[in-house]
């Protein structure tokens, strides 16, 4: 998967970004916690939930936007995991070619 996002067509910022959310190396309130950093878990953009990947790419009020804009991102109804869904498009660049 690295060697994937790496090739990607895209910018590097995009590039490092998605490297480090597939390895857990966001600063998303849940992996604070786990690196033993003392703060709150809650997320700070909704104050509604546990801030993880998860809720900041797609169940957070403040992020929906994304899913609304021009950009037409669609998860579909059966995603549950924001990882799986970027290792699903990544994989399947090449069959749209």
């Amino acid at each position: 998967m690295e060697e994937k996002i790496w090739n990607l067509d895209t910018i590097p910022r995009h590039q490092t970004f998605l490297w480090r959310m597939m390895n857990n190396s966001l600063p998303v309130r849940d992996e604070l916690i786990k690196r033993g950093i003392n703060c709150s878990m809650i997320c700070l953009r909704c104050n509604r939930s546990i801030e993880t990947i998860n809720h900041i790419m797609m169940q957070c009020i403040k992020a929906k936007i994304w899913f609304g804009c021009k950009l037409n991102i669609n998860l579909g109804d059966n995603t549950l995991d924001f990882k799986d869904w970027v290792n699903f498009m990544i994989n399947n660049l090449d069959k749209e070619n």
